[in-house]
């Protein structure tokens, strides 16, 4: 998660279940906010603390979230970087954000 002007990288140990037979992958982006802008607020990133977090979004009158479901991919025969860089640029292009924008963090891309 971002405060939705980048995508970051998806850590390919966390499709590793998907390399299994019979395994798909469902893809879903999120966008918080109006008119194609994000919102400031709903966000949770960085480190916050979700509780407080949490109560901060719910107190926020008119939020609004646009939910994009993927079709399923099959990951039959992709590797699991395959199959993270995939899903990233979905929904990277679904929320109109450049995949090439997000920031480094901790020394990796």
């Amino acid at each position: 998660t971002s405060n939705g002007t980048y995508v970051r990288r998806f850590s390919p140990r966390l499709f590793a279940i998907a390399q299994n037979p019979g395994i798909v992958v469902q893809p879903v982006a999120l966008r918080y906010g109006n008119n194609d802008r994000p919102d400031p607020i709903a966000p949770w990133f960085d480190g916050a603390s979700f509780t407080p977090h949490a109560l901060k979004v719910l107190a926020q009158p008119g939020l609004v979230v646009r939910v994009h479901i993927f079709p399923s991919l099959d990951s039959t025969g992709m590797d699991r970087r395959h199959l993270a860089d995939r899903c990233r640029i979905l929904i990277a292009n679904s929320l109109e954000v450049d995949p090439n924008t997000a920031p480094r963090r901790h020394g990796r891309v």
